[in-house]
């Protein structure tokens, strides 16, 4: 359900609302399968070898040096049922327009191959590092090695034609696939398989190109040195990693955006007299009539969207200075570090299996792609600390206390733990109104308008109960009729929503616009003694604990990022819970 269907035609961005689609029972699109479904038997393979050895160079120069060579076999179905969609074949039911479905395996219509893909043959690892003893105290280390990802399909449904028919109703972006009431019938037809190059047209389907069976490639590096003075052990480093060649989902078939200028029209079916009036008609002659004018500026006219998988354009880089100081004796005990990084991306911020990634405003021009990775921290401090106390039988002061005062004052335990980290990243998204009916984007950026991100109010002054208080740019004026409800004034937040048929200009994230840092403190306290000692098994021994979660009960508001939202720049929940206090007691015998 998207809010076009409720909306005015002349505005679907600023109109129209999906759950009232919903609740009018006008879907925009609806999708179905009938039984059976494929039996999916998915097989990877990997090979590899590697070398690797330590040589000591000399007392204080060790190397470390090796090399691996990976063959990783891609993702495939095993029983051959494999399909996808060629972009050069010819298809028969679309004029003769290229693309069109094959499937794996030998028989009539297939390509009697397991994959659509080569296998690569160029994932060689060298691996190299370093430790030098400067002095007694001082060591330098180093290192650099190229390492690969397993593959993995990139969420593919390459199944088509080997279970029930899938299928869709598509609108044509303003107006419904179908009235709820009325229902629809799932078509009926043979049973799978279907190997025919026509059977999916106006589906969506998948592309694997050469890409797809490459291992995205990761060169990390780093440079550290250690000292220690007075027991405390002090690490400072510079580490560093590229990758490319990451998985990286492109949707192919988009409206080139030359068409943008017909604004409106690219809604209207292509049978509309506006439309022929334009001086457009169909791609070919079975093209549906209802179809809009946009899905017949389509690349391949005859699908919906051609979701190329694992395209291997994505790519990351991440620099650091990671500082760390640890005290390992004595009755403190502490290991504190403090990392300043920065972490960006370029269409890729999933791991295999998940399907969160980013995805080009414009698959023409991939210029524009480059942004923060959305868990991007630059500043990240931690601090854990263990505190036994030196008092009573054993330790520094009152070592021979008796029985009593040792129960009393011996055997506690302290511990603290600190957190202070920059806060995450807030997604710069306005309205996709190039989806649907437009070009099928999946993605579409906003506009700067030249106001601050940031108003000056400091994290501590936020407050739910003051409107005016906007952590994020916004001049807060009250709404007529209400002097209590406040909203942004026209152009005063940094960010607005592009026309209806325009692209924005601002990249996804950006490092200062982001949730406020979060403080947060916890606490726990050990109390050990033995009541009744004995000889041979160590007698009955108690033990209570405290935990003491957000010590100081920080609130730590989150911000209200929504562009358009009249709540913009407010303080929001919570980022993080209240004081939680557990205690408990346990028993040794």
């Amino acid at each position: 359900f998207e809010r076009a269907q409720t909306a005015l035609p002349t505005n679907t961005a600023g109109s129209g609302n999906s759950f009232a689609s919903f609740l009018l029972g006008l879907p925009n699109d609806v999708q179905f399968s009938t039984l059976p479904y494929p039996d999916p038997w998915i097989k990877y393979g990997y090979h590899a070898g590697f070398f690797q050895d330590d040589w000591r160079v000399t007392p204080k120069l060790t190397l470390n040096l090796g090399i691996r060579y990976e063959v990783p076999i891609g993702f495939h179905m095993a029983n051959y049922q494999f399909s996808m969609v060629d972009l050069n074949l010819p298809n028969a039911a679309a004029g003769g327009l290229p693309g069109a479905m094959i499937y794996a395996g030998n028989g009539v219509g297939r390509t009697g191959t397991k994959r659509f893909y080569p296998t690569d043959f160029s994932n060689l690892g060298p691996r190299a590092g370093f430790a030098y003893q400067l002095t007694s105290k001082t060591v330098l280390r180093g290192g650099y090695g190229i390492f690969y990802q397993t593959l993995g399909n990139g969420g593919c449904g390459c199944q088509l034609g080997f279970g029930g028919i899938p299928g869709q109703i598509l609108g044509n972006g303003v107006e419904a696939a179908l009235q709820w009431d009325t229902g629809f019938r799932i078509p009926q037809g043979a049973k799978p398989p279907f190997i025919d190059p026509t059977a999916f047209n106006f589906q969506n389907v998948d592309h694997l190109g050469d890409n797809f069976g490459k291992a995205p490639r990761v060169q990390n590096w780093s440079f550290n040195i250690q000292h220690e003075v007075k027991k405390f052990l002090i690490d400072i480093g510079y580490v560093g990693n590229r990758a490319t060649r990451l998985a990286s989902t492109l949707y192919i078939n988009q409206v080139d955006p030359k068409y943008l200028s017909l604004g409106s029209l690219l809604r209207l079916p292509i049978s509309d007299p506006q439309v022929a009036a334009a001086g457009f008609k169909k791609p070919f002659a079975a093209f549906p009539d209802n179809q809009p004018l946009a899905q017949a500026l389509r690349p391949y006219p005859q699908y919906f969207n051609i979701a190329d998988r694992n395209a291997g354009v994505g790519r990351t880089w991440y620099d650091s200075l990671q500082v760390m100081v640890i005290r390992r004796f004595g009755f403190w005990q502490t290991q504190t570090s403090y990392v300043r990084s920065k972490s960006q991306t370029f269409l890729h911020y999933r791991q295999i299996f998940s399907q969160t990634q980013t995805s080009p405003q414009n698959n023409y021009d991939l210029s524009d792609s480059k942004t923060y990775l959305p868990f991007d921290q630059p500043n990240f401090f931690n601090s854990l600390n263990t505190f036994d106390l030196p008092f009573g039988r054993g330790k520094k002061y009152l070592s021979s206390s008796g029985r009593g005062l040792d129960a009393v004052v011996g055997g506690w335990t302290i511990g603290f733990i600190a957190q202070y980290r920059s806060g995450t990243l807030i997604d710069v998204a306005p309205p996709n109104t190039l989806n649907n009916g437009t070009l099928f984007t999946q993605f579409k950026k906003a506009n700067a308008t030249g106001v601050p991100v940031r108003t000056g109010v400091d994290r501590r002054d936020i407050d739910p109960a003051n409107p005016q208080a906007r952590y994020f740019g916004c001049n807060a004026v009250p709404l007529p009729g209400n002097p209590n409800a406040y909203t942004c004034a026209a152009g005063s937040t940094p960010f607005v929503a592009p026309g209806e048929f325009e692209f924005g200009n601002v990249s996804q994230f950006i490092g200062n616009f982001r949730q406020p840092p979060i403080f947060t403190e916890n606490m726990s306290i050990l109390k050990r003694f033995t009541l009744f000692p004995m000889r041979n098994d160590g007698g009955l021994k108690f033990t209570y604990s405290a935990n003491i979660f957000n010590l100081f009960n920080r609130t730590n508001f989150g911000v209200n990022g929504a562009i358009g939202n009249a709540d913009f720049g407010r303080a929001s929940n919570p980022q993080n819970n209240p004081r939680l206090v557990t205690m408990g007691l346990r028993l040794e015998f």
